[in-house]
């Protein structure tokens, strides 16, 4: 009897029951099997509806042998483990030889009609010991000490209703990986039950008595890493696009101009005047004129008329550059202009700072400011840490710099004339303003301005 309940309904959902300890608490035999079961029943409840059923290692060595008196035995000579569908667990040793029975508990000698051998959990008792409640003094009597969790083998002429993995192929289809698991959910929404009579299957058998290990091997079903990695070779080693990804799905290119070949080439032929290469080995095509005629490579003048004639070579003498938004760009400009521009960027961004210094100390010993004097010094360290060199490390400082002067307009308002400390606030406006285009060449001239305010004002009378 498992945790107090009927043993036909020991695979089914019952409420749990354990002990409740207290001092003095006199513990019998009900008591004892009541801890026990708590914990067997909750392990099979893990078993059964996280694991599921079937044979979990060993058993690859089987062997139907006839004994002395003519019935049939099962020799497992490397034994296994296995689930039945109650969670229950059924360990087999090595080198272990059990009779094989059919479904009324019969020996058997002939499984004609009965070729599938199953495996049946069945507790026996063991280890009699004395009994101390026996009132007669006379008579010893003994009671079993241990249940020893064992076994049956069954035979049994139905087939399991289990399937083989299947993987997908071009002329078996499995079902759309969706239906597929709308089905799987549906089929888990409700609690499972034993379905299998409470036995699990084992093997299939010729009519020679030898094990059809063909049927048997595609009867294992719970999902080791052995299975999980079949099914993962499956996957893997299907080359004809499984999950049917489109070319829309991936951005793959479809056609070229119009012209499209799914799986083959798409051929570019040369015009006249016209040379194509490709070159697989660095991945590209070469597409070259091979036209007549010479290339300019130098300018001529066309002296002072602005008339060139027929002659294509050259460009007319009136010719003007398109040089409008956007045309030329900073990375088109020769490297010594770049680098010319890049300290001339850096420099109004050094004064910028250095003006900032200067001003806010001077400003600080007038108003006897602190926030000012830590304006002053913040930005000393940050003119000796060069953070004027990189654009992005002087735009971090300028934000937390533009709070504190903030901080410092807050503190003197009231302190200095109206007219001055309006101008210099109207500056610090301005310089959060360019903070939105991101241009530190911006951010440095208008801090410019901040610092000319700022020695601008004046302590009111």
């Amino acid at each position: 009897m498992s945790n107090n309940i009927e043993e036909s309904k020991v695979c089914q959902l019952h409420k749990f029951e354990k002990n409740k300890y207290f001092y003095g608490k006199l513990m019998t035999v009900r008591d004892f099997e009541t801890e026990q079961s708590y914990f067997d029943e909750k392990r099979h409840l893990i078993n059964r509806l996280f694991h599921g059923a079937g044979l979990i290692c060993g058993f690859e060595q089987i062997e139907i042998k006839t004994a002395a008196d003519g019935n049939l035995n099962l020799l497992f000579i490397d034994g296994g483990v296995a689930l039945d569908c109650c969670g229950r667990e059924i360990v087999v040793p090595p080198n272990t030889e059990e009779k094989i029975l059919n479904s009324s508990g019969s020996s058997v000698s002939d499984i004609t009609g009965i070729p599938h051998l199953y495996l049946k959990y069945k507790a026996c008792y063991d280890g009699y010991v004395a009994s101390a409640s026996n009132p007669s003094s006379c008579v010893e009597k003994c009671c079993p000490g241990k249940v020893v969790e064992g076994f049956e083998v069954i035979a049994s002429g139905e087939v399991p209703g289990l399937k083989e993995l299947e993987c997908r192929s071009e002329s078996v289809l499995l079902k759309d990986v969706t239906v597929w698991l709308e089905d799987l959910e549906k089929e888990y929404t409700a609690c499972p039950l034993c379905a299998d009579k409470e036995r699990v299957f084992i093997a299939a058998v010729n009519s020679d008595l030898s094990v059809n290990f063909t049927d048997t091997a595609k009867n294992r079903i719970i999902f080791t890493q052995k299975e999980l990695y079949h099914l993962f070779k499956c996957h893997i080693l299907d080359f004809n696009n499984p999950h049917a990804v489109t070319a829309i799905q991936t951005g793959a290119l479809v056609s070229i101009d119009g012209v499209n070949n799914p799986g083959g080439n798409v051929d570019l032929i040369a015009g006249t005047n016209v040379s194509i290469t490709p070159n697989p080995a660095t991945h590209a095509i070469e597409i070259a004129s091979t036209g007549g005629g010479e290339s300019a490579t130098t300018v001529r003048s066309v002296g002072t008329s602005l008339i060139v004639g027929t002659s294509d070579k050259y460009a007319r003498e009136d010719h003007v550059h398109n040089l409008g938004n956007r045309v030329v760009d900073f990375g088109n400009l020769s490297e010594t202009l770049q680098r010319q521009l890049a300290f001339l960027f850096m420099y109004l961004r050094e004064r910028a700072l250095k003006c900032t210094v200067g001003n806010f100390k001077a400003i600080a010993r007038q108003f006897d400011n602190d926030i000012a004097f830590k304006i002053a010094q913040m930005t000393k360290d940050a003119v000796d840490n060069k953070v004027y060199q990189k654009e992005e490390g002087f735009m971090e400082f300028m934000k937390e710099l533009l709070e504190l002067m903030r901080a410092f307009a807050d503190n003197i308002q009231g302190r200095s004339t109206d007219e001055s400390f309006r101008n210099f606030l109207n500056a610090l406006e301005e310089l959060k303003e360019v903070f939105s285009s991101e241009d530190s060449l911006q951010v440095a001239i208008q801090q410019d301005e901040v610092c000319f305010y700022v020695a601008e004002l004046e302590i009111r009378g």
